[in-house]
């Protein structure tokens, strides 16, 4: 077997990360030698991204914009609930039965009737199923308390049968938690996650189960576009790697019905649609109840574990009417990583940016000299920075002005610097 089981892709920093800080010299260099992810608040650059052509040539440096449209959705604001059930999907006992059914399961395992009186499951019109708030909720107050016991993690995962050939060696928690996720599923009404699994979604609309036809012609000039291949091509060389090591040592614990790349994939999308990065504990964890709440831009809040509690909480970081829908961050996406890990885009996204590609001009006499200033700074003479209209990358700045330098002894001397 490998020495890991990885999967590398954009997603896996894009989708849980939490918060985003900017630097304003060399000093702090982007962790991505190629792409700036650091946005912090400025003046606004409305002008300046409207201005930009798609590709264009600057003194000694070029750069390409990236955007896209979508279809777009309004979550920024609360909506009144339209009725009290789940939301319509294939499986028969996803319905009123499989939420009641959830409810009745979660109370068996900790969850308490106080929570319950706070919030309950809801759908709503624009959004689908969601968390509602029952009475009025004042910021600050807990919404969500959800014990350990029911929270899916790595751990679990290798206490379990399909844990036993990762124990000891590295393995990506996505992929271990999908396939817990499978073998739970293929338990049927036996399995102790029964309950939640039964209301998982026999689908989800995130980026990588487009057709390709649809990818290109959407979103054709997006970065989506090779965002989404290259993740599908991460979960399909994953499953690859696991069907020439741990599936073909042990066809009987991983039988083919059960762990195939089309299950691999649906169990791998529930991760990146509903799992949730606990900043606190640094784990990746499948959490029923807290999970059905639904993101909004201008959400502070985070589902996070609180230690002195022994529990996953989600504090409300504003008052709530009863009636209204309760919301969490899921952290400051762009439309792109809403769409690659969620399946849907928001309008009037505060967090978006597009990716403006900067390149030294290989013509430059000082191109080596400059080149040799970038690497040691973590940066490269291609460089992408994400725009928006009211952030940037401070960095881009430095590596602007260092580009833009004439004499060698100011190009070394803001190197020292």
């Amino acid at each position: 077997m490998p020495p890991s089981l990885f999967v590398p892709a954009l997603f896996l920093s894009a989708v849980h990360s939490r918060h985003l800080v900017g630097t304003d010299s060399f000093s702090r260099p982007s962790q991505n030698a190629t792409r700036s992810r650091l946005p912090i608040q400025a003046a606004s650059l409305a002008s300046m991204v409207n201005g930009i052509c798609r590709r264009t040539f600057v003194s000694r440096l070029s750069f390409q914009a990236s955007s896209f449209s979508t279809q777009q959705r309004d979550l920024a604001q609360p909506f009144e609930v339209s009725c009290v059930a789940s939301a319509p999907t294939k499986k028969k006992v996803d319905g009123v039965e499989g939420i009641n059914e959830l409810i009745d399961w979660l109370v068996d395992n900790g969850l308490t009737e106080k929570q319950l009186s706070l919030v309950s499951i809801a759908y709503f019109k624009e959004t689908g199923r969601g968390l509602v708030a029952k009475r009025e909720i004042e910021e600050g107050e807990v919404v969500v308390k959800v014990p350990p016991k029911l929270m899916m993690t790595r751990e679990v995962a290798l206490r379990s049968p399909i844990g036993k050939p990762f124990k000891g060696r590295p393995v990506d928690d996505f992929v271990l938690l999908s396939l817990y996720l499978l073998q739970e599923r293929s338990k049927g009404p036996k399995s102790f996650w029964a309950p939640y699994i039964n209301i998982l979604p026999d689908e989800v609309n995130c980026s990588i189960f487009w057709p390709e036809s649809e990818l290109t012609t959407l979103v054709p000039n997006s970065p989506l576009v090779g965002a989404t291949k290259n993740l599908n091509a991460d979960i399909n060389n994953a499953f690859k790697q696991l069907q020439d090591t741990v599936f073909k040592k042990d066809a009987e614990l991983f039988p083919g019905s059960v762990y195939n790349l089309e299950q691999f994939r649906w169990a791998f999308s529930m991760l990146l649609s509903r799992s949730v990065f606990l900043p606190s504990t640094k784990t990746l964890a499948m959490i029923p109840f807290a999970d059905m709440c639904n993101h909004s831009a201008d959400a502070s809040c985070f589902i996070d574990f609180n230690q002195d509690a022994r529990c996953v909480e989600i504090v409300a970081d504003r008052d709530y009417r009863s009636g209204q829908q309760v919301f969490v961050s899921y952290g400051q996406k762009t439309n792109m990583e809403l769409l690659l890990g969620y399946g849907f885009a928001l309008n009037d996204n505060q967090h978006d940016a597009m990716d403006i590609v900067f390149c030294l001009d290989e013509s430059d006499p000082n191109y080596d000299l400059k080149e040799s200033i970038l690497k040691q700074n973590g940066l490269s003479t291609r460089q992408i920075f994400p725009v928006g209209a009211d952030k940037f990358v401070a960095q881009m700045w430095a590596w602007l002005r260092l580009v833009s330098l004439d004499s060698k002894a100011d190009i070394a001397r803001y190197g020292d610097e």
